[in-house]
């Protein structure tokens, strides 16, 4: 089985990870921004549902993905990423065409926490004018009788708070949103 190569960029980061498959069934991850550093090896559990376990360079962590419009909204320890994949063949094309170098196109950092699932506002822990940094919690979603603290994208000031305490929101939908 021949090795498959991808480019892997978190929006936010300003750089981009080249992801190949290893022969084992991992994955081998490097740093673009420190190509000779030795590789991080990572495991997915396939999981049930939306729920995956990665395990990297031997530590686990459990997370929920979902797939939109061809880019992977992942939340980590209640802190969303959203993040585009392309093949090597995808990455030359773009670059060709003249696209930027550090990753797939469409991969702007985003100030927007929608719901990753369906459920219910349990408390907010911001208001409008409030500053926030990336990864401070704002709110819990109950969701299936689960609590999840759901976290800041990025740092900046609250513009928007759509939604109240008790109010049940769809996936997708805009909970906050964060100005710089």
């Amino acid at each position: 089985m021949a090795h498959r190569t991808y480019t892997v960029t978190v929006a936010g980061e300003g750089r981009a990870h080249a992801v190949q498959d290893a022969r084992d069934g991992t994955l081998e991850i490097r740093d673009s921004a420190a190509p000779a550093a030795p590789a991080s090896a990572v495991a997915i559990d396939a999981g049930r549902g939306a729920v995956r376990t990665a395990t990297i360079d031997g530590r686990r962590f459990d997370f929920g993905v979902v797939v939109r419009d061809g880019v992977y909204h992942l939340v980590v320890d209640g802190v969303p990423y959203e993040v585009a994949v392309e093949d090597e063949a995808a990455s030359r094309l773009r670059r060709a065409a003249g696209g930027a170098g550090g990753g797939p196109a469409g991969t702007t950092h985003s100030g927007r926490l929608v719901a990753p699932i369906p459920g219910r506002v349990v408390r907010i822990g911001v208001a409008v004018g409030d500053r926030v940094e990336r990864g401070q919690p704002i709110l819990v979603l109950d969701a299936m009788k689960l609590e999840n603290e759901l976290a800041a994208p990025k740092a900046g000031t609250v513009l928007a708070l759509p939604v109240k305490a008790g109010q049940a929101v769809e996936k997708g939908q805009l909970l906050v949103e964060l100005g710089d």
